[in-house]
């Protein structure tokens, strides 16, 4: 009976035990799995702030891209605008001496002004038989203003003496502005061009260099004028 009741009592203990030990073994799993849950926020964090970091990035980079779309595009315009030089009678401002006997000749009458003027420095005034002025700077060798009466001379744009002020208008209205002059009033037939530069049509050259407020589409061109704002007292 002794050996029987110790044998029992053997068995509760290890019953007991193991019954602990799975306790323990719970508990260890659940601090586990608790363990696992906090490492996956973390982990979940980090890949929102990847995606984030991605999304970012993504953003960034297409704003970059869209910058330089728009810079290459004012570039562009830039450089298509420096291309266009405008013209009269085939001669620009700051063309030299030389380019402009290679396009007129050499038939001009040349006079030197002492007195400047309003140019920034003496100059010479080649008058050709053919209508056309070109007025050139001592010192720079360079073509400071050019006038012509004559139908020879057309602009860059196609525009002549003769022509009429419709032919004007739907010319250069679409591509320029009439400006103010600082003397007070709109510059009707005066047009801001590029590099600074203003193309003027005179219909009325008795009126002096100011064309009439009101100019009817049938009224012809009587003189053209490249030069600067500057070069006729103005500034636009």
């Amino acid at each position: 009976m002794r050996r029987i009741a110790a044998l029992s009592l053997a068995a509760v203990l290890a019953l007991t035990a193991a019954g602990c030990s799975f306790k323990d073994d719970i508990a260890n799993n659940g601090s586990a799995g608790k363990s696992i849950t906090g490492e996956s926020s973390p982990g979940e964090t980090s890949n929102k702030g990847k995606s984030g970091s991605a999304a970012e990035t993504g953003n960034a980079g297409g704003s970059n891209t869209s910058v330089s779309e728009n810079t290459g595009k004012e570039s562009n315009e830039s450089e298509d605008s420096a291309a266009v030089k405008p013209s009269l009678a085939g001669i620009s401002l700051g063309d030299s001496k030389e380019q402009v006997v290679e396009v007129l000749g050499k038939d001009y009458k040349e006079t030197y002004y002492e007195e400047p003027g309003h140019f920034p420095e003496t100059y010479y005034h080649w008058k050709y038989d053919t209508g056309i002025s070109v007025y050139i700077g001592k010192d720079s060798s360079e073509v400071l203003e050019i006038r012509a009466t004559s139908p020879e001379a057309e602009t860059n744009l196609g525009v002549k003496v003769g022509d009429a002020a419709k032919t004007v208008f739907e010319t250069y209205r679409p591509k320029y502005i009439e400006p103010e002059s600082i003397h007070g009033g709109k510059l009707i037939g005066w047009f801001k061009v590029e590099g600074g530069a203003a193309m003027a049509f005179n219909f009325d050259i008795d009126d002096g260099m100011t064309n009439p407020a009101e100019i009817k589409d049938d009224d012809k061109v009587k003189e053209i004028i490249l030069t600067y704002p500057a070069h006729v007292d103005d500034s636009f």
